[in-house]
């Protein structure tokens, strides 16, 4: 991938910015709700209801690429994208990029970047 996705990279407090401010977001989550979620349990429940509301599960990168190519999703709309490993959100940011999306953010090494940005 280029290196113009590096901007596009956050971490666990750059995350958690956007759930304590309430940015309408979309997160796109390839991997259980409660994974995500429980990260964020130090949190008041105001809160992790309004992340909750924020997240949509996909088991299958294409099935999320069907529902973009549907034109399912605002290209304006920020959009966050979080997997297990980063492997998947990067190839999904690729295709936001080609479909050109503009406010797309991913996490680099997912799940685990945020169990381990989180310590």
């Amino acid at each position: 991938m280029g290196h113009e996705f590096n901007l596009n990279q956050i971490g666990f407090y750059q995350l958690e910015n956007l759930i304590l401010q309430r940015v309408p977001f979309k997160l796109i989550l390839f991997a259980e709700k409660s994974e995500l979620i429980n990260l964020f349990q130090h949190l008041n429940p105001y809160y992790l209801n309004f992340l909750d509301g924020q997240i949509e599960t996909f088991n299958y990168e294409n099935e999320f690429e069907k529902k973009l190519n549907d034109g399912l999703f605002n290209k304006e709309q920020p959009m966050v994208i979080v997997c297990p490993d980063g492997k998947i959100s990067e190839s999904i940011i690729f295709h936001l990029e080609k479909l050109n999306f503009i406010n797309y953010y991913w996490i680099p090494k997912g799940l685990k970047d945020l169990r381990t940005d989180k310590m």
